[in-house]
């Protein structure tokens, strides 16, 4: 089963935030598990993506980073991808 996580950075643009994620990333990547058995190494894909304007959501920012980070796992894997957000259409009455 597939884990997400989602962690917020207040007053941060994705490109302020992007080398932290990188530089967690790479601490993932090197950091090893030893067992009775055998040594275990993970690696993580990541998306960004930040709140641009006044008319995005949450929701708007959460979606773009979503995509980003399946950008990521298509693009091989245990990497860092930016997502851009988009503004989501108005609700109809």
């Amino acid at each position: 089963m597939e884990e997400r996580n989602y962690y917020f950075f207040p007053q941060q643009t994705a490109r302020q935030v992007a080398p932290l994620v990188e530089k967690m990333r790479k601490t993932i990547e090197k950091t090893a598990t030893k067992t009775t058995k055998k040594t275990i190494r993970v690696t993580v894909s990541c998306g960004i993506s930040c709140k641009e304007g006044p008319g995005q959501s949450i929701i708007d920012v959460i979606h773009a980073a979503d995509k980003a980070l399946y950008k990521a796992k298509e693009s091989g894997r245990n990497q860092v991808k930016m997502g851009k957000t988009t503004v989501s259409a108005p609700k109809k009455k």
